[in-house]
């Protein structure tokens, strides 16, 4: 027993064999009308926005042509059946009880040439809306008889389809099986074969936007330590957003639709700890074409939103996020896009079902070393209490790891939080520590002293390691060690 498996081609529907006795069999032919030879291609990638959220039964696909090519040449009386699965036939006048037939014969000694036939006067066809019968006689006495020629298959023009709205699940798929039959007896089966398959016609059937290539980490090592990233700077891609139309088909099942024949409008919602870092001055989505920018003013509770048109969504983006160098990039995890599609206005080819897509991930950016150490209660190297030097400060870093590195150690008013000024330490050697008088921090950070006012500083180091906070009182004779914490990556020193 043969088997055949079917196909559309340009405008028709095909059926080739899955078995390689005859050669033409293992090589399917692919025609946009009869006698324009082609090759084989898979199911028809229709658009599942041609259905509205509650799909019409009444929905039509096509008309195609469904072609079945035989496994072996017949030239007797035969019954072809096509069965449907996932649709129905539409047999009303004008459709499938109004199509033209031709055979598909071979001419001569000479078999890959084709000629197109016309057999409807040899073949009655019985349309019903789950099956389609044609029963033929190539060597009857009709016009296009083909006496004995080699009859190597059928075209049926004209073939619709309805009652397909479970292709509104994208990944659903019409398909077709059947028989012919030969003297009452199965002369080849027609193996069950997709022809149509739906999809999202956005992004590859709806696969939510690529994360980006890793962002590294917090350079320790910037001008000002952890201010910037350890790739792109100050500015570091942190995903994509890929809202590129797929190549699906529209209900003619032949013509590809375009983005703005499924897409009225588009949003897309970054939500990230990015957005509420300190270091954070703006994000952008970068496409071909098109920038949109959104700043600190159009952030809102970590999240910000993007409004695509027409004239944008049909782009890939970089999510591209800008910091100001100035303060520190906080450690942070990976956050996400949300997509929200508007259905396009219904067209010829769609009613105007939108698009549905899931979130997302950007990523986020770690710190691979290094320490921040905030220090509160310095005192400033004058008067306190009425007698000079009755309190000091002694800042003591200590480098434990194994790279030399230095330090800056940024002073703020502890009671207004205003920035005073920098200290940046000389190398700190592995295994070594440097001792800093609040006298030393003041003079390298050009801060002139005020009594009442005490300091709060926040240390940064490429060096692993931890800073001593030690108060010495030089009338009783006593050092007191304010620190909470040894070895501390990320800590409050009191």
């Amino acid at each position: 027993m043969k088997r055949e498996n079917l196909y559309f081609v340009g405008a028709a529907l095909l059926a080739s064999t899955s078995l390689s006795t005859f050669a033409e069999a293992a090589v399917p032919a692919l025609r946009a009308a009869p006698g324009a030879a082609g090759t084989a291609v898979a199911a028809r990638p229709l658009s599942a926005q041609v259905f509205a959220a509650t799909p019409a039964t009444t929905t039509t696909l096509g008309p195609a042509s469904l072609f079945v090519r035989f496994n072996q040449s017949i030239s007797s009386k035969f019954t072809l059946t096509v069965n449907v699965t996932n649709a129905k036939f539409v047999a009303t006048a004008g459709q499938v009880g109004a199509n033209a037939v031709n055979f598909e014969v071979s001419s001569g000694a000479t078999t890959n040439t084709i000629l197109a036939i016309n057999a409807t006067s040899l073949c009655t066809v019985t349309p019903a809306t789950e099956k389609v019968f044609l029963d033929c006689d190539p060597t009857g006495a009709g016009v296009g008889s083909v006496a004995a020629a080699s009859l190597n298959g059928v075209l049926i023009s004209n073939v619709t389809f309805d009652n397909a709205t479970a292709l509104a699940t994208a990944g659903t798929s019409v398909t077709l099986d059947g028989s012919i039959s030969v003297g009452g007896a199965v002369f080849e089966t027609i193996t069950s074969t997709n022809v149509i398959t739906s999809r999202i016609s956005i992004n590859n059937n709806g696969a939510a936007a690529s994360t980006s290539a890793a962002t590294g980490s917090i350079d320790v090592n910037a001008s000002t330590p952890f201010t910037a990233s350890t790739v792109g700077g100050l500015s570091i891609v942190i995903g994509t957003i890929d809202l590129s139309p797929n190549a699906s088909v529209g209900t003619d099942l032949f013509t590809t639709m375009q983005a703005t024949g499924i897409i009225g409008a588009a949003e897309a919602k970054l939500t990230t700890a990015f957005l509420t870092d300190d270091a954070f001055t703006e994000v952008k989505i970068i496409g071909g074409t098109t920038t949109l920018t959104r700043g600190l003013t159009q952030v809102s509770s970590g999240a910000v939103t993007f409004a695509l048109t027409n004239a944008t969504y049909n782009e890939d983006y970089n999510v591209r996020v800008q910091f100001n160098g100035t303060k520190e990039i906080d450690v942070t995890s990976a956050g996400s896009v949300a997509y929200t599609f508007t259905a396009a206005t219904a067209t010829s080819s769609t009613n105007g079902s939108a698009p549905v897509l899931g979130n997302s991930a950007v990523a986020g950016i770690s710190r691979n070393s290094g320490f921040t150490i905030n220090i509160n209660g310095i005192q400033p190297n004058t008067a306190q209490g009425g007698s000079t030097g009755q309190y000091q400060s002694l800042l003591r870093i200590a480098n434990t790891g194994t790279t030399a590195g230095t330090v800056q150690v940024v002073l703020r008013n502890e009671n207004s939080g205003a920035t005073l000024g920098t200290y940046t330490s000389p190398t700190i050697q592995p295994g070594s520590s440097l001792q800093l008088t609040s006298g030393a921090l003041e003079s390298g950070a050009g801060v002139t002293p005020v009594a009442s006012v005490l300091y709060q500083a926040t240390v940064t180091g490429s060096i692993g390691g931890y800073v001593q906070h030690v108060n010495w009182n030089p009338s009783a004779g006593i050092f007191t060690d304010l620190s909470g914490r040894r070895n501390s990556v990320n800590g409050t020193n009191q």
